[in-house]
């Protein structure tokens, strides 16, 4: 899962995960990273007013803005996996994007910003992918 490394939400997002994946099935890396740069291809790295969480998965599925997050609650257990069977419902990522964007378009002014990525707790270190 990569991530606006400097997001305030995007950072309390990747925590949220991390509790709630205890199997470790999920690594994550800054979108402003190397790693990012490696694997990603340049437009799917979007970290400006519009940017979006991205999941390359196995097999190189790639997944951007509220398809990512789906996919990403797919991997949690429990009631999450309800959430992302929203997945399979035509048409569903572009009605999701409605709500996804506004928030992603004022997520610094809604919820802030760092200077520069934040220093991760010891439970998220562990599972930063390099």
């Amino acid at each position: 899962m990569f991530f606006d490394g400097v997001c305030v939400l995007c950072s309390r997002s990747v925590a949220f995960v991390v509790r709630r994946d205890p199997a470790a099935r999920l690594r994550f890396a800054p979108l402003q990273g190397e790693l990012a740069r490696k694997l990603l291809p340049p437009a799917a790295i979007d970290v400006g007013p519009t940017g979006w969480v991205v999941l390359l998965e196995p097999g190189g599925r790639l997944s951007t803005r509220s398809r990512a997050v789906l996919r990403i609650l797919g991997y949690l257990p429990g009631p999450w996996r309800l959430v992302a069977a929203l997945d399979r419902i035509p048409g569903i990522e572009r009605l999701l994007d409605i709500i996804y964007v506004p928030i992603v378009r004022n997520r610094y002014r809604w919820f802030g910003r760092y200077r520069e990525c934040a220093i991760p707790d010891p439970a998220l270190r562990a599972r930063l992918a390099e």
